[in-house]
């Protein structure tokens, strides 16, 4: 049930996030900047900060620190404007199979639907040289263990109860019924 609930908190930080930063009352300072792969960021005339993990309050009170000697008591603005660091993984018999960013709160249904959808070769589409998804053999792979998700159930029947909310870094699979490909994953 715990995963069937909208994550809550603050978006956190991470590298390739863009960032629309400015100093209150110097619309001079504005600039959209990207958090490096390290999880440093690079602003105006402040040292790098390391800001992976951070929320935006946290990142926009240690630029004001940073910036404190080259601006009178600085304020800070900062929004996040592409959230690029949280994403996760779908491959198989989908669409399109990729990455996509989570830019909100995404469901199972939703992360399905954002690839283009399952494949079929049920009346209305055309598809070729495919085959029609296994659920039952379906997975959701979170920090290197399975997600308990009856994909049968949720795609099926409809049960709800099965349209868990995705995480940053979550692979889902959807194999074809006829088991002819291998997909690797991980640092290889």
């Amino acid at each position: 049930p715990s995963l069937t609930r909208m994550p809550t908190g603050p978006y956190r930080v991470g590298p390739g996030d863009v960032l629309d930063i400015e100093v209150a009352e110097r619309a001079e300072t504005r600039a959209e900047t990207r958090v490096m792969p390290d999880g440093v960021l690079y602003y105006d005339v402040a040292p790098g900060i390391n800001v992976k993990g951070k929320t935006i309050r946290e990142i926009s009170n240690a630029l004001a620190e940073a910036l404190d000697g080259d601006y009178v008591q600085p304020v800070v603005s900062v929004n996040v404007a592409e959230a690029g660091s949280q994403r996760f993984w779908i491959l198989g018999q989908v669409r399109e199979p990729g990455v996509f960013p989570l830019r909100k709160p995404t469901t199972l249904i939703d992360a399905i639907s954002q690839s283009g959808g399952m494949l079929t070769s049920q009346a209305g589409f055309e598809v070729q040289d495919q085959d029609v998804v296994d659920l039952e053999r379906a997975i959701l792979i979170r920090d290197s263990g399975l997600v308990p998700v009856d994909f049968e159930a949720l795609v099926e029947n409809g049960d709800m109860s099965q349209n868990v909310y995705i995480r940053p870094g979550d692979y889902i699979y959807l194999p074809s019924v006829q088991p002819r490909s291998v997909y690797v994953l991980g640092s290889v």
